[in-house]
This record gives structure tokens, sequence and C-alpha cells, in this order.
């Protein structure tokens, strides 16, 4: 083969190759027109051969690109240098095209060599993924993604905010940082069911913030699954049911205490007339000589009749719907007047109670029944407390709001009893009526106050928290927000 039949070859080689390539092949000068152009070149703008060559290249661009173009053009002083850009492209139906351009210059030809790929479809997949982003970061649901075995990928701005974990101490951890000791077993079952069946879960459970408090929350987990169908990853979106899940024990609270207070109207005045009854005869009978061996069965009969004569009295109470005498006054004074008396039943069972008082705005309140609150609370403590236990009392300002508190060195209060607490004649003790927290809740709420519970193995402790004479007028808020360890 000569020379020039071997030169022939080769040419016809390069130009099949020309046309065969997936990606976009042109060679434009620096005049601004195309000089050749490949088959995928055509395909992809709709343009025949000959219109591309014949127009200015800068016909097919976009105008802001164009002027990127030129600007990459006008750096380009070394010999054959080459230029990476992305740019779009008018197409002949009015579509616009990315191209991803690797671009040669040869200045002493005066022309541009350029290898093409179309990246339009990627660049909306960036955009949809840009979007999606933003619907995360922008959603009031905590979004976490997590992988096979439940270590923590990414998450959302608003799982960061309900919760208390930045990004930087959260990646890497274990989902199960949110979960309490008793939902683990819930937690892993929940999992195993999503990888093994690859379909979503939803359900309501208890989950933890940093600072240890418990959240009420509706979870939805869905599975991420790869182009063969197999879960590679776990979505867990999670809205805080915490304020949902307690208006709903509030109204269900709000309907006991009504049964309560109309049982109290229709049946308690006709049960204690007669108890009275009793009592003075067997005060009668007990005095006279026949009976004297058996004073000490009449005393017991007695102490039993006063005993459910108090049932009664604390029965009745729950019928009231507004504090009876209300009046400008400090919570501090109250706990001072009622300290004594305090005082005298923790030592009469080897207890202590400490008081913690800081200074605080005035309250409206009825007196009395502020008194009847404290004596609740502090009672409630000293009986959870084994001897030798202490009993804090402290008040202290939370932005607007009077802050009472009391905490006991008992053994908490378990999760069962905790949900219905404040519920009517629901009692742990022997001896209890069941009706000394109802009271307690009955006569926050009266004050447009918030009860709030920590508990623990270390001890519980109650919150009573009361706007202040500025926003008593406010709509009570029903977020229970963070306790705080005193």
């Amino acid at each position: 083969m000569t020379s020039t039949e071997k030169d022939k070859t080769s040419e016809q080689y390069k130009n099949r190759f020309f046309d065969l390539s997936v990606d976009l092949l042109c060679v434009a000068g620096f005049d601004g027109y195309l000089k050749q152009v490949n088959k995928a070149y055509v395909e992809l703008l709709g343009y025949t051969e000959e219109e591309l060559l014949s127009r200015p290249y800068k016909d097919f661009l976009h105008e802001e690109d164009l002027q990127k173009l030129q600007k990459k053009s006008l750096t380009c002083t070394n010999l054959k240098s080459k230029k990476s850009l992305e740019c779009r492209h008018i197409c002949k139906k009015g579509t616009v095209k990315w191209v991803s351009w690797t671009v040669t210059i040869d200045m002493e030809e005066n022309l541009f060599y350029a290898v093409g790929r179309d990246v339009t479809e990627n660049k909306k997949l960036v955009q949809i993924k840009r979007e999606l982003n933003s619907i995360v970061e922008a959603s009031t649901d905590a979004i976490v993604v997590a992988d096979r075995e439940g270590y923590i990928r990414s998450w959302n701005g608003a799982a960061e905010k309900l919760f208390g974990y930045s990004q930087s101490e959260i990646i890497g951890k274990n989902i199960k940082i949110f979960v309490p000791e008793e939902r683990k077993e819930e937690c892993d079952d929940i999992i195993e069911k999503v990888l093994n069946n690859g379909a979503f879960e939803h359900f309501e459970t208890i989950r933890l913030r940093k600072n240890g408090q418990r959240l009420n929350v509706f979870k939805i987990v869905t599975p991420v699954k790869d182009n063969q169908g197999k879960v590679i990853a776990i979505i867990a979106l999670i809205r805080d049911n915490t304020e949902k899940k307690e208006l709903e024990n509030e109204i269900a609270h709000l309907d006991r205490l009504n049964v309560v207070a109309q049982m109290a109207a229709g049946i308690g005045h006709e049960i204690r007339n007669p108890l009275m009854t009793v009592r003075g005869f067997l005060q009668i009978l007990g005095r006279q000589k026949s009976y004297n061996e058996d004073k000490e069965y009449f005393r017991l009969m007695i102490d039993e009749l006063d005993r459910a004569n108090t049932i009664i009295t604390e029965f009745l109470a729950m019928t009231k719907k507004k504090p009876s005498n209300p009046a400008q006054g400090n919570i501090n004074q109250v706990i001072e007047e009622l300290m004594p008396l305090l005082q005298a039943e923790a030592i009469n069972n080897n207890k202590w109670i400490i008081k913690k008082l800081e200074a605080t705005e005035d309250l409206i309140f009825d007196s009395k029944e502020i008194r009847q609150m404290l004596y609740n609370l502090v009672l409630n403590g000293l009986e959870a407390m084994e001897s030798g236990g202490k009993l804090f009392i402290c008040t202290y300002m939370e932005g607007n709001d009077v802050v009472l508190a009391v905490r006991d060195e008992g053994i908490g209060i378990s999760t069962e009893i905790l949900e219905k607490l404040g519920t009517p004649f629901l009692t742990t003790k022997e001896q209890g009526t069941g009706l000394g927290l109802a009271m307690v809740f009955r006569i926050a709420r009266q004050h447009k106050a918030r009860v709030l519970v920590d508990t623990g193995m270390t001890g519980t402790t109650i919150y009573v928290k009361f706007p202040t004479l500025v926003s008593y007028k406010e709509k009570p808020s029903y977020c229970a927000g963070d306790l705080e360890a005193l």
C-alpha cells in the first residue's frame, strides 16, 4: 500500500470514528462558524449539518453561556490549551440541552476542537436533589436517614431542633440513642420488618431528647432501595406528638373529672348526712359505762367514719370550677406561712424539707387553694420517700412564668402511672384516695397553670408553672417545654 493510500485509509478511519462517536464532536473557527460536526451533534440539536455549518454557532447557544464561552476563549493564550465548561444549547424544537465540553484551542490554526456530552438529565437530577433537600430542610417534621445497621447518615434541621443534637454530635451514632430502654425491642422489631419486607411502618412511640426529656412522637419508617430492589437504607419521618397527646390526655382527664363532679353533686351530700348521724350515735353510745370494754372499737369506727367523710369532702371539692376568692399575692408568702405545718409533718416521719425560694413576681390566685395544692404535693413527696429522705420546695422565674417545683428522693413513678397521673382515684398507696394529685391538677387548671412531671430512679420533680400578672390573660401554652434539673 502506497503512502497516499495509507493516508486516505487513515482519513476514512478518522471520519468513521468521528461519525460513530456517541459523544458530541465539532470543530469551530475563530470566525464564529462551525467547520465540522458529527452525527451525535446533529441529532442532539435537531438541525441538519448544512444548517449548523451555515450559521454562526452563537445562534445555537444560550445568551448567558455565550458570554461565558467568549470569556474562556479570551483567556486562552497557550498553544493547544484545554478548557472545560458547561453550556446550554438551543435545539431546533426550542428545547434546551446542557452539554459538558472539553475544548482544545489551536492558536496556530485558529480552531476550537471540542468533545461534548449531553448532561441535561444529570442537571435535572441535581436540580431535583437540590429541591428535595430544600423541602427536607423546610419540613417541620424531623427526617432521619440511617443505614441498614441503624447508624445515622443525615438528618434535617427539624430533627436537630426536636432532639437537641447538632449535626457533628449525631452523624455516625445509632438511632437507638433516641430510644428509651423499654422501647429498644420495639425499635429492633420495626427495623427488621422494614429491612425484610421492604415496606413502610407507621406507629406512635416514645423518644428521648438529648436532655432526657421524653417525647410522644408519630413515626413513619420507610425503606430506600437500590436498582435491584434491595433495601440499602431507611428513612424515618418523626413528628412531635407530645402536644397532641397531652391535649388528648387533658380532654380525657376533663371527661373523668366531669363524671366525678356529676357523681359528687348527686350523691356526696346524701352519703355524708347519714354518716354524720351514725358518728353522733357512736359517740353517745361510746360514753355509756356498759361499753367501757369496747371503747377501742368505738374509736376505730369513728376514725373510719372520719376518713370516709374526708374522702367525701375531697370528692365534693372536685366540683369547684373557679377559685372562690382570687386576689393578688406572692407564692413565696404562701409557702412561708405553710412551712411550720409542713415541717411538722416531715419531722414526724423522720424526713426533711429544704426550701429554696427565689424572688418571684406576684400572681392572681386563691391562697386557700394554693395552700391545698402545696400541701398535697408535699404530702405525696414525703410519702414517696424512705425515712431520712429530703424534699425540696423551690420557686423561681422562667420567662413570664412563676415556677413552683417540689422534688422528692423517692424511686420515681412508673410509666404506666405517669401517663394517667392526675386521674381521680388513681393511687399506689394502700390508704390513698387517689384524689390528692387530681386536686392539684384541678387547682392548676383553674389558675391557668401547667403541671409538668420529671421522674426517674433518683426521685420525682413536679413543676407547676403559673402565668404572671403580665401574661395571666393570655391563652395558656400546651407545650410542655424542657424539664430543668434543680
